[in-house]
């Protein structure tokens, strides 16, 4: 018997229909294929049991709501996370770049891959991981920098070494 669901449903759902918790050893297990439930049973299992496959239906919503509570507070946690970064960024960029004497840095000798946290003109680690350092600030800051926005800051003396 093939039952016809009105959209494919992701693979969550699916893996909770087809080991629903109300599941009996005495009914055929019923699988997903695209949009379609396949359940395998007998004219007289269908006739007796076809009530299962609605319970699985329902035993599965039930138990999907919060697996897409949880995918949504992960993305809102997630966003927040991105959003407070971003705002950090920029606070600490405009520190940088309206500086007039020269910040304190204490570069470190990590090279690491990743994102430079500046991305100023000929920024080798724009948009691409490339290899970047730690650059530490007196205040317990510190942002990530590729070598080419670092070697700027000092020349242009926005940053200085002690």
């Amino acid at each position: 018997m093939v039952f016809k669901l009105d959209k494919t449903p992701d693979e969550d759902w699916v893996s909770l229909f087809e080991h629903p918790s109300s599941y009996t050893l005495s009914i055929h297990p019923a699988s997903v294929f695209g949009d379609e439930i396949h359940w395998s049973a007998s004219e007289s299992d269908i006739e007796r049991s076809k009530h299962w496959v609605y319970d699985w239906l329902d035993d599965a919503n039930k138990c999907y709501l919060p697996v897409i509570q949880q995918r949504i507070a992960q993305k809102e946690a997630q966003f927040r996370r991105t959003q407070q970064e971003s705002e950090k960024i920029a606070k600490l960029e405009n520190v940088l770049r309206g500086a007039r004497e020269g910040i304190l840095i204490r570069p470190t000798n990590a090279v690491m891959i990743g994102l430079c946290t500046l991305t100023l003109e000929g920024c080798t680690a724009q948009n691409s991981p490339a290899p970047i350092t730690q650059v530490n600030f007196d205040n317990e800051r510190h942002i990530h920098l590729c070598f080419n926005c670092l070697q700027k800051q000092l020349e242009s003396g926005q940053y200085r070494v002690e």
